[in-house]
């Protein structure tokens, strides 16, 4: 009797170990499907852009990847996708915010490093005219949580806002 008494403590436990397991594993599969996003799938990211308020439009860039554009802070954004599949144009892993300016004189190489030492995440460049060029890149890899992506364009926006005083000395 006393096996008996073991045997079924040891299914029982079996089971619910199982139980467990399972119960546990539905939240961990679901978070990878809903409030993540990836460069992998550009109309996730449309998607949550739209969701938070802005207007946003998916087209493709020369190369035919992926391209979207949206405004941010009112200043017009372009998010470029990187390591996409070079046949298919698919399988993005990453992408960057782009937002250039247009000076009336060009803005100097000792403006742009002063930038970069006071703004960590974001990099500045001067294109062929010497406008200032600023971008932020993204790692989204097999996914990203929501929030943290949008957490990356509110503080691009900041940032571009920062750079607009600094460019136009507003």
């Amino acid at each position: 009797m006393a096996l008996r008494i073991n045997a079924a403590r040891g299914a029982l436990a079996l089971a619910s170990g199982l139980a467990l397991c399972a119960a546990l594993a539905v939240p961990a599969a679901a978070q990878t499907q809903r409030g993540m996003v990836s460069a992998a799938q550009p109309e996730g990211l449309v998607a949550v852009l739209k969701g938070a308020g802005y207007e946003t439009t998916l087209d493709k860039d020369d190369l035919g990847d992926p391209l979207i554009r949206f405004r941010g802070e009112g200043y017009r954004v372009t998010m470029l996708f990187y390591g996409c599949d070079k046949t298919t144009h698919k399988g993005c892993d990453s992408v960057q915010f782009r937002t250039a300016f247009d000076r009336e004189e060009p803005w100097t190489a000792r403006a742009v490093s002063d930038f970069a030492a006071k703004y960590r995440y974001a990099s500045a460049s001067l294109d062929d005219e010497g406008d200032p060029v600023f971008t932020w890149d993204v790692v989204t890899g097999d996914g990203i949580p929501a929030a943290v992506f949008l957490s990356s364009v509110r503080r691009f926006e900041n940032t571009i806002s920062n750079a607009a005083e600094l460019v136009f000395g507003k």
